[in-house]
């Protein structure tokens, strides 16, 4: 399993590196690495062993565990309480919408630990990606093409962006004034 030590700071060489694909079919080998980012994520939303043993994550990235593959694991729900569990691997976006939101309170990361409250990271809106999505019923892996927004979107853009190499810091701005909020900075997706 999984634990906080395991996953590398900002400062590491290997968070900047773009990932390699994984190969095809997914050997078991991959299939745990994923299996492992999953029940991380899933681990650290439970209240008990957030701040102690781990930090809160609604996702992980193979990268952060200083692996460089192109996977990683999400588990969390949208602004409209749908639960999102994904294990992706592979994945292209290969559409965004013209229109960009981002999270009031601003983004954080299990492999950045400097205050970053106050910064802001636009994000499209929408996107069309394809990839090898985890069917947890037939535990394999099928290629999909799917829709996110709003908060989904960004979160699937957040943890994309680790797979090239790109921590949400490389992207922040002070001032998003011409941007649409997800939310209203008043609520919480906590």
């Amino acid at each position: 399993m999984l634990k906080s030590k395991d996953i590398i700071m900002d400062n590491h060489p290997n968070l900047r590196k773009k990932s390699e694909p994984v190969k095809l079919p997914v050997s078991p080998e991959d299939k745990q690495i994923l299996r492992n980012l999953l029940s991380y994520v899933l681990e650290s939303q439970n209240p008990d062993k957030t701040d102690s043993e781990m930090r809160s994550a609604v996702g992980l990235a193979a990268p952060q565990v200083n692996i460089s593959k192109q996977m990683f694991a999400i588990i969390t729900q949208d602004l409209d309480g749908e639960l999102h569990v994904l294990g992706v691997v592979n994945p292209r976006i290969i559409k965004r919408s013209k229109e960009m939101t981002f999270i009031p309170g601003g983004e954080g990361c299990l492999s950045v630990s400097r205050e970053t409250e106050g910064m802001l990271t636009p994000r499209y809106r929408s996107i069309v990606v394809e990839a090898y999505f985890l069917d947890f019923e037939k535990d394999r892996f099928i290629k999909k093409r799917m829709t996110f927004k709003d908060y989904i979107a960004i979160v699937f853009q957040h943890e994309y962006d680790h797979l090239q190499g790109t921590l949400f810091t490389d992207k922040m701005f002070k001032d998003l004034a011409n941007l649409e909020p997800l939310y209203p900075a008043e609520e919480s997706l906590n």
